[in-house]
């Protein structure tokens, strides 16, 4: 198996603003000429350079699941039920949700 990390954040939850925003995070999923085609929702679509696009074409096809805390996860919506990339998402969370 392999276990591969592409970002971090301190112990205390902390990730890059202090009202919890993804902009900066997430940002590069927007900020190139190159789209790679999502999975599900037609909401999310990536623009990145072509290094990046490669990478998320590789993701796609070799990842076998993610796993995102709470507050990201909530912050996208839960990606409406599929994560962009069509793998399984694990959630890190303290509390269960609702339902």
């Amino acid at each position: 198996m392999t276990v591969t990390a592409n970002m971090s954040m301190s112990l205390d939850g902390f990730v890059n603003h202090p009202t919890d925003g993804v902009d900066t995070l997430f940002g590069w999923y927007s900020r190139g000429d190159v789209v790679t085609e999502t999975v599900g929702d037609q909401d999310w679509e990536f623009k990145t350079d072509a290094q990046e696009a490669e990478g998320l074409e590789d993701a796609k096809s070799s990842l076998g699941a993610i796993l995102y805390g709470r507050r990201s996860f909530d912050a996208a919506g839960g990606w409406n039920g599929l994560h962009p990339l069509g793998v399984p998402v694990v959630v890190l969370t303290h509390r269960v949700p609702e339902g």
